[in-house]
C-alpha cells in the first residue's frame, strides 16, 4: 500500500465498517501523513488513542507527527507514554532524547 490515495480510501472504507476501530484511524492517519497532512494525521492518531489508550503504534505516530508539526512537548509526553508501554525500546529512548534536546 505505497500509494497515500489508496491507503485512505482504505482506511476510511475500514472505519465506515466499524467507526470505533482504533486500528482504522491508525492506518488513517499514516496515510493522511504521507500525503503531508500532519495535522490531519494526528486528529487520526488522537481518535485511536481515543478508543485504546494503551495503543503503542498509535501513541509512536502520533509522536512523530507531533514532531514533525513542531509540538515537541506534547511529542515528548507521547514517546514517554510509549515507552512506558514498551520500555525496551532503545530506538524509541533516542528519539526521545533528541526530542528533549530539541526543546531547548
Amino acid at each position: 500500500m505505497n500509494d497515500p490515495q489508496s491507503a485512505a480510501a482504505e482506511a476510511r472504507a475500514a472505519l465506515q465498517a466499524t467507526p470505533n476501530l482504533p486500528r482504522g484511524h491508525l492506518e488513517l492517519g499514516k496515510a493522511r501523513l504521507l500525503e503531508g497532512n500532519t495535522q490531519e494525521a494526528i486528529s487520526e492518531f488522537r481518535e485511536a488513542l481515543r478508543g485504546r489508550t494503551d495503543y503503542p503504534e498509535a501513541r509512536l505516530s502520533l509522536a512523530n507527527a507531533l514532531r514533525q508539526k513542531g509540538d515537541l512537548n506534547e511529542a515528548v509526553a507521547n514517546y514517554k507514554e510509549y515507552l512506558r508501554l514498551r520500555p525496551d525500546d532503545a530506538e524509541v529512548r533516542s528519539l526521545l532524547s533528541g526530542a528533549q534536546k530539541s526543546q531547548n
